[in-house]
Parts: C-alpha cells; structure tokens; sequence
C-alpha cells in the first residue's frame, strides 16, 4: 500500500511548530513569577504553614506509637537505658508520682521561620510524654527508635524523614539560572504527551539531520550530561567534589554495533580508569554490557544457540574486551560498575562479569555487577553467588538498581509466552530492593554494595543499617548512586552528613547519547512521584532565594 508523504515543507513546519511550542511555554514560565496572582503570592507563607503543620502530625505520629507500648513487654534489648527502666516501673505499676509542666506552644506567625514546639525537659505523667522526651533530648538511632516503638523498619524511616528535605545543601551548587532550567525542564517532562511527541520530534530531526542538537544540547543534555568529552566534564566533576559527591564517568553513546565502536568503548573505559588515578573525585570506571559487543550475541549465550564462527570471533573479543578492562582497574586499584540490560542477554554477562570477580576480586572487590531488583529472582541468585565466592574465595561487588526495562520485559514475556520476570508491583520490588541491600550489609566482610537508587526509603534503610552493623559512614565498601540531573537531595544531603556518594555522569557525542536521554525523559513522567517530587524541592528553593 503507497504512503503519502508530506512535503519537507509541511515535516518542516511542524518540526518549528513544536520548537516555538516549547519556546512560548519556556516564556511563559519566566513570565510566570510577574503576574502572579494574589493567592499565588501567598504561596510561601502557606507552605511555612504546612511545614509547621507537618512538624505537629510528626510529634502527634511518635505519640500515638508510644502509646502502643503500654503494657506490652520490651522482648527486645533497647539501646536506652532509661527508657527500659522507666517501661518496666511502669509495668509494674511502680511510675512515681511526678510533676508535669506545661508545654509552651509557640504561635505561628506567617512569614517567619517557624520552630517545631518544645517538649518539657521535666518527668512526665504518661509513657508518650517521656518517651517523646527521651527522643527529642537525646542521640538516637533509627534502630533505637525502632526498638522503642516497635515499629517495622520501614516505619521507622519515615519517622526520620527530614535529611533529604534540606533545598539549601541540595541545590548549593545550582546558579539561579541553572535552578531555573532544572524546574522548567521537570515541569515539561511531567506532561506525558509533551514528553512523547518531542520525543519522536527529535528522533525524526536527528534522523533527517535537522539543525536541532543546539536546542538539545542547551536544555536536556545540558541538565542530565557532563558534556561531549571527558575534559568538558571536568569543571562539572570539580565542583560537585567540593560538596563531596563523587562522579562516575559513563560514556553513554548507544545504539552502535560495529566493532570500531566497541574499542572506543573500551578506551573509554580505559581513560576513565587512567583519570580515576589521578582524581579521587573518581573512584569508579563503568561500562555497559552492548558498549562492549552485539546484543544478539550476549542473547545467544544466554539461551544456549550455538555460535556461528564469526559470532565465536565476536564472543572471544567481547571476554577480551573485558579482561583488559578489569585487569587495568585492578592494577590501578580503581573498582569497575558493570551495568545491567534486558534479562534475554543478561545470563552470559553475568556470568563473564563472575569470572571476572573470581580473577580479580581475591582481596578486595574491584569488579562489581549489577543487580536488576526488579526482577524476583536476584536474591536468590545473590545468595548462590554467595555460597560460589566463600567456595572459590572471592569477594562480590554489585550495583544494585530498579530497573530500566519493565514495559520491555513484561511485553517480550506475554509475546513468548514465558513467567513474566519482574516483580507484581511496585511494593514487591521495593521489598526485593531492601532485601537484597540488607542481606549485603549483613554479609559486608564478603561484599561490597554500590546502592543505586532515587528512592528516599531505601536510601534512608541503608543509613540505618550502617548504624546498626556499627559501620563507619565513609566505609568504602559502601556506596550511595544516583544519576547526575536527579535526586540531588538524596546526593549532596548524604554527603554533607559523611556517607560516600557518587553520582553517574554522562558524555558523548549530542546524537549518540539521545538514546540515554530519551529514557531519563520517560523515567520521569512513568515513575510515580518522582517528577513531582524533584518539582517541589526546586520550588522550595526557588522561594527560599525569592528568584
């Protein structure tokens, strides 16, 4: 059947129609802070309003779990002496007579900083009051929080959450300008139909070589990218490291599969590591597994097809590809984060990447892998991993993510007709996740963990159980990642409290990084609360420097 197709002129036209499109909306958004309305500019008093608010319910939630401890027998050993003693006079009916004060609450007054209200510092008549006195006068864990609550660990976070809330040390690299790109960018993203139609823009401006990547490289790449070449990624890498967040420089060109492009890649890598050497503002190399060969070789491995020759040529150079890499890493000292990809090529890379880890990660771990938690089936395979590396004597490294291929992978498993290997639901994978990330801290002399994550209650889970394994914060076996243009309030609020923190940095050529750009995009707008959440911080900030 002929297709009609337009005229360059009308492909043309439509191409400038979205282009002035995102103009007038970029427009409107600058435009936006001048004529607001008279609801609008009482935003700011509002919100310290709410996050008054938000102190009270958190008060009145540790009240209402401390209430649930009455009468019920501490069967775990709590941290707090005092407060055991104090449970147990209570149990017994012995509380002393004690005197109560009054609590002075402070009145609010809209556009003033506002103080979460005092409790006494005197003994008080009921469990909740002394309990709520004993965590706000003195140094406690989460885990002791847990332990006085008994609360799930889950719980127990949420009642911590206030770290990642700091805009102040988030955003303290951003210039106003930059603060206003990253919110305008998010605010664009969120629109799912924005977000689809400049995507296939885009792909069909690139194809037909259009004049766009100027526009590309001023706004998303710009926002999620370090730049074209290592050395236009240094001012980037320099001034994060004096917050002290590292960088890990992934060159993230896709979508290649000629063998000249697997020995860039592989160079890459090599050069990253050789920089590593001379900066501690990078402690890590990294490469994706299709950045070192064809997927459909990898697909083949994994599903046991014999090789034609040629493929065995391929396979053999792939090994190879990897041994120098990893050989280069150990010698420099330098670990080595090797991503993750579509569970139909997966099997073969993580085999190749163990045979890598029993080579070189005898004393220490230098190889780690990457562990998908999405999928249900990688605890278990971490846990015969595990029993493979005590047998073998080698120590295990693994990146542990999400995942970037759900719709692709439930898809592939309806069309074949094989179990679905993701999770149920969100719920599943979270737990996967936290499992999997406890069960390595519990195993911590064996492993080390390179915790990839933008989710805030795994982030606050590992916080906890470096407390409770008595870690130090800056143990080197223990990593938090997040990607560079995202969840700065995860990274630059973790680093200022001491734990290590690296953030993945992208370059390469504008066209060939689309690929990588193109999922951050839709990662945004599909992941629930994630846009909305990094829109939030950045207006905070906005309002607190009144830009």
């Amino acid at each position: 059947m002929l297709v009609e197709i337009p005229d360059p002129e009308v492909i043309l036209g439509v191409i400038l129609a979205f282009l002035v499109g995102l103009g007038v909306l970029y427009g409107f958004y600058k435009a936006r802070p001048f004529i607001k309305s008279r609801s609008e500019m009482s935003d700011i008093s509002q919100s310290e309003r709410l996050e008054y608010y938000e102190r009270q319910l958190i008060d009145m939630k540790i009240r209402l779990d401390a209430i649930e401890i009455q009468g019920i027998e501490q069967k775990t050993e709590d941290p707090n002496l005092e407060l055991k003693q104090f449970l147990e006079k209570l149990a017994k009916n012995e509380a002393p007579e004690i005197q109560v004060d009054d609590v002075n609450h402070s009145e609010v007054v809209p556009g003033k900083p506002i103080s979460t209200p005092s409790v006494s510092t005197t003994v008080h008549t009921n469990p909740t009051d002394h309990v709520l006195h004993l965590i706000t006068n003195k140094a406690m864990t989460s885990r002791d929080i847990q332990i006085t609550l008994k609360r799930s660990r889950e719980h127990t976070s949420r009642l911590m959450k206030k770290l990642f809330d700091n805009t102040e040390v988030a955003f303290a690299i951003k210039s106003n300008s930059e603060l206003d790109r990253a919110f305008y960018l998010f605010e664009m993203i969120k629109r799912e139909p924005l977000v689809k139609i400049g995507t296939a823009v885009t792909k069909f401006a690139l194809k037909t070589y259009l004049p766009v990547e100027g526009i590309i490289r001023a706004t998303v790449f710009d926002h999620f990218c370090g730049g074209v070449t290592e050395k236009d990624c240094m001012p980037t890498i320099d001034k994060m490291f004096t917050k002290n967040v590292h960088s890990v420089l992934d060159y993230s060109a896709e979508g290649k599969e000629v063998e000249e492009h697997f020995d860039l890649a592989m160079e890459k890598t090599l050069n990253t590591i050789k920089f590593g050497k001379e900066k501690a503002s990078l402690p890590f190399a990294v490469f994706k597994p299709t950045g070192f060969g064809r997927l459909k070789v990898y697909q083949k491995i994994t599903e046991g097809i014999a090789l034609d020759t040629h493929e065995e040529v391929e396979w053999n150079r792939i090994k190879e590809r990897y041994d120098i890499v990893s050989k280069a890493a150990f010698e420099a000292g330098i670990p080595l984060l090797i991503d993750a990809e579509e569970t139909w090529m997966q099997t073969a890379a993580d085999d190749l990447i163990e045979e890598m880890m029993v080579k070189y990660n005898k004393e220490k771990v230098i190889v780690f892998g990457t562990l998908q938690l999405y999928r249900w089936d990688r605890l278990d395979y971490l846990k015969e991993m595990h029993k493979r590396s005590k047998e073998q004597g080698f120590k295990i490294g693994m990146k542990l993510v999400r995942g970037a291929y759900m719709e692709k992978e439930r898809e592939r498993a309806e069309k074949y007709g094989y179990k679905d290997p993701i999770c149920v639901d969100k719920d599943a994978t979270d737990k996967m996740y936290n499992d999997v990330q406890e069960y390595m801290i519990e195993n911590i002399d064996d492993m080390s963990v390179f915790s990839g994550t933008h989710n805030e209650e795994s982030s606050y889970l590992l916080m906890d159980l470096i407390e409770k394994y008595k870690l130090a914060k800056n143990d080197k076996r223990i990593w938090f990642g997040q990607l560079f243009g995202m969840s700065d309030h995860i990274s630059y609020n973790a680093a200022e409290e001491g734990y290590n923190v690296a953030k993945y940095l992208p370059f390469g050529p504008v066209r060939d990084v689309m690929p990588y750009l193109i999922r951050r995009a839709e990662e945004n707008t599909s992941v629930a609360g994630q846009t909305s959440r990094e829109l939030n911080l950045l207006k905070t900030e906005r309002n607190r420097r009144k830009v």
